[in-house]
């Protein structure tokens, strides 16, 4: 039974976000300098400005009530698969998909400008972000600890506040991107310490229902279906043969 269906049938064109006269109201999720407000500016150019939302559905609600017009969020990561959260979402909002954006994940090693690297203890980061360098923060004895975002462990460590126990801005770092470094001030001391360099994420920009930014005629387009199945033998076989002749890019399957 076909649940939900939302449709790229509105293409985004960045040069729209650069060249209106009115700015146009966008959200990504974390703090300022997050990898979201990155891949919005590497999708948009440096026009666009993002206002930060604490979670994933603060996004999509901020949407939904006209708050913003559009949200940046990430679907799937190459190394951490996909986020079935934000799958969820788009079934209790109705949104629609109007870009798609393959971002490359460079994580940084991130202190207070005058702090000898050689006396950081610890690392403080998204607990996604650590996994990614754990090799990085293995081979320097480096303790990581999880924090609720990228951006904002690099914030905390700048006014120092809300540091987990133990942490000072002398003997701790924060991984996140290069953009969090210049937002807060703070410097880079070593760049892509992730440990494998395939690390993308796959973000799509979502609107409401109505809003284009530019026609679809001669822009080849996906389509995103999501629906349910019986709990019979050969259900699913049957479900994707209806699918029978159509390239399919990515399937995704929640038992």
């Amino acid at each position: 039974m076909l649940r939900s269906a939302s449709h790229l049938d509105i293409i985004v064109n960045p040069r729209y976000f650069s060249q209106t006269l009115t700015p146009i109201p966008l959200t990504t999720p974390g703090e300022p300098g997050a990898y979201s407000e990155k891949s919005l500016r590497s999708l948009l150019g440096p026009s666009p400005i993002s206002v930060g939302r604490k979670s994933f559905e603060d996004c999509f609600r901020s949407v939904s009530t006209k708050q913003s017009d559009y949200c940046l969020l990430p679907f799937e990561n190459s190394l951490g698969g996909s986020i079935h959260e934000n799958y969820d979402l788009m079934l209790r909002y109705d949104l629609v998909i109007v870009g798609e954006h393959d971002f490359r994940v460079r994580h940084c090693f991130i202190t207070r400008p005058g702090v000898k690297t050689e006396e950081i203890k610890y690392a403080i980061s998204h607990p996604q972000a650590l996994k990614q360098c754990d090799n990085w923060l293995r081979a320097r004895n480096i303790i990581p600890i999880p924090t609720y975002d990228t951006a904002g462990s690099a914030k905390m460590l700048k006014e120092n506040k809300n540091l987990p126990e133990g942490c000072t801005p002398e003997n701790t770092a924060a991984i996140a991107s290069d953009l969090a470094a210049d937002t807060y001030g703070m410097d880079c001391r070593c760049s892509n310490i992730e440990d494998d360099d395939s690390n993308f994420t796959r973000f799509l920009l979502l609107a409401r229902k109505g809003l284009s930014v530019q026609d679809r005629e001669g822009v080849k387009c996906k389509t995103s279906i999501v629906f349910t199945l019986e709990e019979t033998p050969g259900a699913l076989y049957k479900g994707e043969g209806v699918l029978f002749g159509v390239e399919a890019t990515h399937i995704c399957l929640n038992v």
